[in-house]
């Protein structure tokens, strides 16, 4: 087997002891391997793309839009605030701060339409309006638990940062910062089904 190198001068490691995620940064040269194509179109035969996430200024607004102009819906409305939903760290550094940002979804067949409002607190949602404004701020990956840890590694092994991490009950989430290179975040997930969720606040339409 075949493969190219490259070297970095930084790699970030994620490691996970039971939902708490510890990060380790090395300053050193790293030796970073990729897939031949025979490899690749294997690896990547079962991976998933579940969510497209944008976030605005205004999610009534937004939502209402993508209901009257292009028939999505219907849509569950979910308040995060500290206290319930975890974001552990924001650009490696800890958020012990009160924060609340607003979420809507929407399923277009396969596809969960994901539509945020930040509120207030450290979130990275208020730094993307402010420096890019509104429009599509992620894509998600599912992935199983029993390899999400793998996964995680494997991706951070080949030196992207993460942005931000944290948890909401069993649902974990990692946003990786591929923001200047491909204009939006890559989140990675294991997207639980939560039940008797606690922070939906409404539907629209309500009927």
């Amino acid at each position: 087997m075949i493969y190219n190198t490259h070297y970095s001068e930084s790699v970030c490691v994620i490691l996970f002891t039971g939902n708490i995620f510890l990060h380790i940064y090395a300053s050193a040269f790293v030796r970073r391997e990729f897939m031949n194509n025979a490899d690749l179109k294997s690896y990547n035969s079962k991976r998933k793309i579940v969510q497209l996430g944008f976030v605005t200024n205004d999610y009534k607004k937004t939502i209402a839009y993508l209901y009257e102009r292009l028939l999505i819906g219907p849509w569950v409305i979910m308040e995060h605030k500290s206290g319930v939903t975890k974001i552990k760290e924001l650009h490696g550094k800890p958020v012990n701060e009160p924060f609340r940002f607003y979420c809507a979804s929407a399923m277009l067949g396969d596809m969960e339409f994901e539509v945020i409002q930040p509120d207030y607190g450290p979130n990275p949602y208020s730094e993307f309006l402010e420096t890019r404004g509104p429009g599509i701020h992620h894509i998600k990956e599912k992935i199983d638990d029993d390899i999400f840890k793998e996964r995680c590694d494997t991706l951070l092994s080949k030196g992207t940062k993460v942005a931000f991490n944290g948890e909401f009950f069993e649902d974990l989430f990692v946003y990786l910062d591929t923001m200047d290179e491909i204009g939006s975040m890559y989140e990675l997930g294991n997207c639980p089904l939560i039940e008797d969720n606690p922070v939906i606040i409404g539907n629209y339409p309500e009927k």
